[in-house]
């Protein structure tokens, strides 16, 4: 039977989860509607500046040698979480299923939307005093999935991923990462001017990544999308398999209960929108990895709630 604090807990998320689908709704009724033809400007928006407006933020707290340290282990955490989801996603190995496939289900199963929807529960759970251990979720997440995901939806093509370290390290968010933790061991903060000019910014990042996808959703056949038993293969592993797993292996070395309930959480989110970014870049199967973000954006509204505080809990 849950305590009164795990059931307070599980309809904070709950609430935040239905406010998150909700703008997810706003931009498939968009796209429907025919108001918005293409939101590849929105995308501009968030990548360029909401999203590293939003990593400068969250690193403009008080300078302290064990705040650095909490932010290398979320970050030690987070690849954990990462391996944690490749070797599940692996384990379809085993079932003699094609490598390409292989490929394209681990990297679902591995990428969590630990930012967009995983920021704002966050927020809503730890508050702001948590914030600065995002930017280690941040660049973990950019530097695995852009190098190590591109790499395995490649595999089983005759010609594999080569990672363009250039390309990416010239990459806003990675830019904003590199400057926010310049400006994180200065002696000074930013002025509140241009502080509230990045707050204004930041705060776009979410509700815009939430139409971006209900978006690219709308262009689903969602019978095709909903009925396809693999999606719900991957699926399961992401949302359930993978946070156990790595819950597992987490508790084994991280001690502080605040950055455990920020890994678990980061743990237990769907597939990354990234995913099917990547997949299409690398001329793989992006259909697929559509249909796992929307099946898991939706079913998480159940899952999260559940898993976190049971997770949480122990």
């Amino acid at each position: 039977m849950r305590t009164k604090g795990e059931t307070i807990l599980a309809l904070t998320i709950f609430h935040q989860l239905v406010i998150l689908l909700a703008l997810l709704a706003v931009g498939w009724l968009l796209v429907k509607t025919g108001r918005l033809q293409d939101e590849k400007q929105l995308v501009a928006i968030i990548t360029n500046a909401a999203l590293p407006a939003l990593v400068i933020v969250v690193l403009q707290a008080p300078f302290s040698p064990g705040l650095l340290r909490d932010i290398g282990i979320t970050a030690l955490g987070f690849v954990v979480i990462m391996l944690a989801g490749v070797g599940v996603g692996m384990l379809a190995l085993a079932a003699r299923r094609p490598l390409s496939e292989v490929g394209v289900w681990a990297v679902c199963i591995t990428a969590p939307n630990s930012v967009f929807v995983g920021w704002p529960i966050t927020y809503a759970i730890y508050g702001s005093r948590v914030m600065p251990l995002t930017a280690g979720i941040v660049v973990t997440f950019n530097l695995f999935v852009f190098v190590v995901g591109a790499w395995l939806v490649s595999l089983g093509k005759e010609r594999t991923h080569r990672p363009n370290i250039k390309a990416l390290m010239l990459q806003p968010t990675i830019i904003a990462v590199i400057v926010g933790v310049f400006l994180f061991l200065m002696p000074f903060r930013l002025p509140a001017t241009a502080l509230s000019l990045l707050d204004l910014l930041a705060l776009m990042a979410t509700p815009l990544s939430m139409i971006v996808i209900g978006c690219q959703l709308a262009r689903c056949n969602l019978r095709e999308t909903f009925l396809d038993a693999k999606v719900y293969i991957v699926v399961a592993a992401r949302l359930v398999v993978t946070p156990l797993v790595a819950f597992l292996l987490l508790r084994m070395f991280v001690s502080d209960p605040i950055i455990l309930g920020v890994l678990v959480i980061a743990a237990c989110m769907p597939v990354g929108t990234s995913v099917a970014v990547i997949a299409a870049e690398q001329n793989s199967d992006a259909p697929f990895c559509s249909k796992a973000v929307l099946v898991s954006t939706v079913l998480c509204i159940l899952s999260v709630p559940v898993l976190v505080p049971l997770l949480l809990g122990t």
